[in-house]
């Protein structure tokens, strides 16, 4: 286990911060393998104690500060409505998650959605043949899913 030195010896004073020059995970957070260091500095380097279900946060709005001056536990649901004011973290949060549905190697693709539409076999063939449920391929069928894209679709009112 890391001591709360080492970690802090990889950080770096930059005005009141103390920003961290390690790896940082997917949110761009602080990550030594699979040490979440805010969390570790904050519990073992400060005399402050987490409760469970509560999450460490920096108040100063730099997601590398590791200063302990600058964390902050909060309950999920209490970090969950402060972040739900906040439209640039919808933003973000929107664009995050459609890259990751994006980025998910699905079942289905245009193509493929078109051969079901135009397809004269039965649900169950189907179901079969691209190894999707009965929803799906009626949700395919009746244009609910997989819809063809409509480049005028912003000129109509």
């Amino acid at each position: 286990m890391k001591s709360v030195e080492e970690l802090l010896s990889r950080c770096e004073q930059m005005g009141r911060c103390l920003v961290w020059k390690g790896s940082l995970n997917h949110r761009g957070q602080p990550r030594l393998a699979d040490l979440n260091v805010r969390r570790f500095i904050f519990t073992e380097g400060g005399t402050k104690k987490m409760m469970k279900g509560f999450h460490v946060r920096n108040t100063c709005g730099d997601p590398t500060c590791l200063h302990i001056g600058h964390m902050k536990a909060e309950s999920r649901s209490a970090l969950i409505s402060k972040l739900a004011k906040n439209p640039i973290v919808k933003m973000r949060k929107s664009a995050a998650m459609t890259r990751i549905v994006r980025s998910r190697p699905g079942k289905l693709d245009m193509d493929k959605a078109r051969d079901i539409r135009n397809s004269i076999k039965s649900t169950k063939e189907l179901m079969a043949e691209y190894g999707i449920c009965e929803s799906m391929v009626r949700a395919v069928q009746t244009g609910k899913q997989w819809k063809e894209p409509n480049h005028f679709a912003g000129f109509m009112r």
